[in-house]
């Protein structure tokens, strides 16, 4: 996907720099969007080594078992190496949250940047403005909050999560609790499968937001692939205006 790039040269010496702004702004967006794509490499490679060592700790305690069966009890040296493969499995899951974690920063950032270009189209380089394919670039933004309606609410579980553990009544307040039983707590977060879950980071005594609420984010390559359609809308709609600058004559060179 080829990133836009406004010949600035072309426009109005007071319009330069903000036309060198919105390249920049447009490079941001493909930024976070690699960056989203190498947290899901991440997630996935990470994901593998929580299965493989999941499947081998599974193995163990059945040895391990068996062992006891016969022994009934057995030296701490001899268990050790079972226990190790537990603490694999941990280590891999908690590896795969850094991930998750990425992820969403990377897609709310996202979203920023995306405001962003919006509001400076409006506000800066007026020469260009008209040019701008503006039903495009609103089809995009509306496009990029109908596909992560949670971006905000994901983010800041994530952001200001050690907040909603400052006292018991504000860990309760922040915690879902699933059919069967489960308790997901905003702190912390969890995983399951591809889905990284979290609860809305509110506070009781603020009255917002309503507590209880969980937000989801799928770890996919269709998410990424969403992400990567907003840019691309956002990215055609710049095209008629970057036609128009590497059209219009270029000022003289100083001394020339």
């Amino acid at each position: 996907m080829r990133i836009p790039d406004l010949a600035n040269n072309s426009l109005p010496a007071e319009e330069r720099e903000d036309g060198s702004f919105l390249n920049w702004l447009c490079s941001c967006l493909n930024l976070y969007a690699v960056r989203l794509e190498d947290a899901l490499d991440l997630f996935e490679i990470f994901d593998a080594e929580r299965e493989t060592a999941s499947q081998q700790s599974m193995r163990d305690l059945r040895e391990l078992a068996e062992l006891m069966q016969g022994a009934g009890s057995i030296p701490i040296e001899i268990a050790a190496p079972f226990l190790q493969m537990g603490e694999a499995v941990g280590k891999a899951r908690r590896r795969c949250e850094i991930a998750a974690r990425d992820a969403v920063m990377s897609v709310y950032h996202f979203g920023h940047v995306v405001d962003a270009i919006r509001t400076n189209i409006d506000n800066t380089c007026p020469s260009l403005r008209a040019a701008f394919d503006i039903a495009g670039m609103e089809q995009a933004v509306e496009e990029y909050r109908a596909k992560f309606p949670s971006a905000s609410v994901l983010r800041n579980g994530i952001g200001h999560s050690a907040e909603n553990a400052r006292d018991r009544a504000a860990a309760k307040y922040n915690s879902v609790k699933l059919r069967d039983g489960n308790v997901i707590e905003a702190f912390w977060g969890r995983l399951a499968g591809s889905r990284f879950l979290i609860t809305l980071a509110g506070r009781a005594d603020a009255g917002q937001p309503a507590p209880g609420v969980l937000a989801t984010f799928d770890l996919t390559r269709e998410t990424l692939a969403d992400l990567r359609t907003v840019q691309s809308k956002i990215y055609d709609a710049f095209a008629p205006a970057v036609a128009l600058t590497w059209q219009l004559p270029r000022p003289p060179k100083e001394g020339a």
